[in-house]
Parts: C-alpha cells; sequence; structure tokens
C-alpha cells in the first residue's frame, strides 16, 4: 500500500509545506494537501501523487521567486486538482523528463513548459492568462493533451518546438494575440477533435493532422 501523507497550512497535518511533505515522501507516496494557498516552489523527482484533498482547485501552490510553481524530474507521478501559480517570466510548471500525469489542475500566472524527452499527460486542465505562450512543447518530447482549455494569452495558445511531437484531443484555444498553435521546426502535432478560436491568428501553423475543427 502507498504511504499517506498530509499537509495543512496552519500545522493541522503532518507537514506545513508541500516542500518538506516531497522531501520526506517515499517512491509511491500520496500526499493529500489540505485547502489553502502554499507559497514555495515544489519540485518532484520520484513518483509521487500529489493531491488536493478536498477537491478540484481548492489548494493554490503559488510559485517562489525566480522559479516555476511546479518543476517535474521523475518518471511518473501524479498531481490532481491544484492550482498552480507562477511568477515572472518563469513557467508554472516545468516537466524536464518523465511521464508524470497532470489531472484537473488549473494554470495560470505562467504556461506549461515541457523539454527533453518528456511525456506527460495533462488530462481535463484549464490554462488562462499565462503570459506570452500557454503551452509550449519541445525538446523530443511525446506529450498527450487531452479534454484541456488554454485561454487569455499574450502570443501563442500552443507552440510545438524542435522535434516534439504530441498528441492533442480535445483541446480547445480561444482569445490569443497571436496564432492558436503554432508548429516550427521538424516539429509535428496529431491533433483530434481540437478548436482554436478568438485569436490573432486562429490556424494551426505548421507540420500537423488529424485536425478536427
Amino acid at each position: 500500500m502507498s504511504a499517506g501523507l498530509r499537509v495543512a497550512p496552519r500545522g493541522w497535518g503532518t507537514y506545513k509545506t508541500i516542500v518538506a511533505a516531497v522531501r520526506e515522501a517515499p517512491e509511491g507516496a500520496v500526499i493529500s494537501v489540505q485547502p489553502g494557498t502554499y507559497t514555495e516552489s515544489v519540485v518532484l523527482d520520484r513518483d509521487i501523487t500529489l493531491a488536493a484533498e478536498k477537491g478540484r482547485g481548492t489548494v493554490r501552490l503559488v510559485a517562489g521567486t525566480h522559479r516555476p510553481a511546479l518543476t517535474v524530474q521523475s518518471p511518473g507521478g501524479r498531481v490532481q486538482g491544484l492550482v498552480l501559480e507562477g511568477r515572472g517570466r518563469e513557467p508554472a510548471v516545468l516537466v524536464t523528463a518523465g511521464a508524470v500525469e497532470v489531472d484537473g489542475c488549473e494554470i495560470t500566472g505562467g504556461g506549461v513548459q515541457v523539454t527533453g524527452t518528456a511525456t506527460p499527460v495533462l488530462r481535463d486542465c484549464e490554462l488562462h492568462h499565462t503570459g506570452d505562450v500557454g503551452l509550449y512543447l519541445g525538446g523530443d518530447s511525446r506529450a498527450v493533451v487531452e479534454n484541456t482549455g488554454i485561454s487569455d494569452v499574450d502570443a501563442v495558445g500552443i507552440l510545438v518546438d524542435h522535434g516534439a511531437a504530441p498528441t492533442l484531443t480535445r483541446v480547445s484555444v480561444t482569445r490569443t494575440g497571436g496564432h492558436g498553435i503554432r508548429i516550427t521546426g521538424s516539429a509535428r502535432a496529431a491533433q483530434e477533435l481540437c478548436a482554436v478560436t478568438h485569436t490573432q491568428d486562429p490556424r494551426a501553423v505548421g507540420r500537423r493532422r488529424h485536425l478536427q475543427t
């Protein structure tokens, strides 16, 4: 059975910070976080589940100075139901390796950046007011993005770059200052049942296949 740890901002749990719980959590642990705002930058470097105990949107993780709110370097793991808020020009979420699942999260104040050979899954998420880019997929990453909405982005909703090859299913992009979806370099994207609306240029630009809007 997976080990269970609890975080509460006023000491009602074993840990007062998410960082402290992650530091002590063994492989496969489930960390349940009580409602509240946590100003800290969390790094997941092993398979851990990080979940909002009282449900989606009840836990807000706000980035520390000059760092993402969440950095993932682990082979797997899961993040469920959190609000992840970036600061400044850093992404709110940075995934550099592994196959983490980000499920039912709200991401704002900075986008999601996926690099290297990471293969994350983003499911049932909302990205909004992220700055220049909502979702950046670079390196040789192979992200899977499902049932996710991206809105109110200054420039590009989704930027697929370098050798990335994501799979986008039922992804909506709206209210961007530039392209809804932009694919550059040798990147490519499989897209199904995606919608791009109310953007400066609603076309998906670059290499693509299976696009339905």
